[in-house]
């Protein structure tokens, strides 16, 4: 569903959407990637994956790091203008 929508159910309940990090729609093998890594950012409660987020400078958890990923809330313009401005770097 991520791959054709570019979003869970879950993302569109809350105006969400993963792009990649060159400002595109995420490939297939980016969507598998961050299933993947679910295992590592939910486990122990999430913990893990809270850690590695507030870490982040994009905010992104393990599995937009490994995927090259990250998640906007379109409902927000200032997000939505650096995803139609972006040149490979998404800066916050």
């Amino acid at each position: 569903m991520e791959f054709k929508f570019g979003a869970t159910l879950g993302h569109q309940l809350f105006n969400l959407k993963v792009y990649s990090l060159s400002g595109r729609p995420p490939s297939f093998s980016q969507c598998l990637k961050r299933r993947i890594a679910d295992l590592a950012d939910f486990s122990f409660y999430g913990i893990v994956g809270i850690i590695i987020i507030t870490q982040s400078s994009k905010h992104q958890r393990a599995g937009d790091h490994w995927a090259k990923t990250y998640v906007v809330d379109i409902k927000d313009p200032m997000q939505m203008e650096h995803i139609n401005n972006s040149q490979g770097e998404w800066v916050f």
